[in-house]
């Protein structure tokens, strides 16, 4: 009986996210990419003040990043962690091996690059021999 509720909690996990990729990629009216990227702040590079405009950049991407989960209906916390706020921090209770590959393949990890993101970091928020935690650079 415990096996048929793990492969359904692993089955509506999947379901889920792929439900959150298809919500976090699609619109009403398709947006052109730029063909260079430019980063969030150019015009007074590594200023205290334009450090901060940054790190806030961050904290708001990170804010808009954990509705769009919510909007999918994946119950997860995002949040930007780290000094300078330079990390993606992802808690999701069903992370796991599936969800963390589904993910990696639906990011972008170029949007994240131009707001200085650092590395991404995926994780069930368990501890002992329930954790799991997957982190990827941003290059």
């Amino acid at each position: 009986m415990k096996t048929i509720k793990g492969f359904f909690a692993v089955l509506f996990c999947l379901i889920a996210l792929s439900v959150f990729v298809g919500a976090m990629h699609r619109s009403s009216t398709p947006e052109p990419r730029p063909a260079r990227v430019e980063p969030v702040v150019s015009a007074y590079k590594d200023t205290p003040e334009s450090l901060e405009i940054e790190r806030v950049a961050r904290v708001e991407y990170a804010k808009r990043f954990d509705q769009k989960m919510l909007d999918a209906g994946i119950e997860s916390t995002t949040v930007a962690k780290g000094p300078k706020n330079t990390t993606l921090y992802i808690k999701y209770a069903l992370a796991g091996r599936a969800t963390a590959n589904a993910l990696q393949k639906k990011i972008d990890f170029d949007e994240l690059k131009t707001y200085g993101f650092k590395k991404v970091y995926f994780t069930n928020g368990f501890d002992g021999e329930m954790h799991a935690g997957f982190t990827w650079e941003v290059e």
